[in-house]
């Protein structure tokens, strides 16, 4: 009789770790899959990121290629009125001229 109630005492013990240890297995489980999740999310943040910065430099080439393109073609746009006297290049003077 001792040795019929000491293995239900055992086998009970048994079943409250077996118990115990499905229960944190369950719960790491679930670290786990938030942890996957979390790195997924990241991964396509640092995608969208990557994304965004180059867009971000090509905008950046091309508006650095258009003033630069500006800025070479103005000076000659200047020069080609260098020669003419100054009153010719104001419109209010050649309103008064025609008056």
């Amino acid at each position: 009789m001792v040795t019929l109630a000491r293995s239900v005492a055992q086998l009970s013990s048994e079943l409250r770790l077996h118990n115990s240890l499905v229960s944190d297995l369950a719960a790491v489980r679930a670290q786990v899959d938030g942890l996957e999740d979390a790195l997924r999310i990241s991964k396509l943040a640092l995608q969208q990121h990557s994304t965004i910065a180059r867009e971000l430099e090509n905008v950046k080439n091309q508006l650095h290629a258009a003033l630069t393109e500006s800025a070479n073609t103005a000076p000659a746009q200047r020069d080609s009125y260098s020669h003419w006297p100054s009153g010719m290049t104001n419109p209010k003077s050649v309103n008064k001229l025609t008056k």
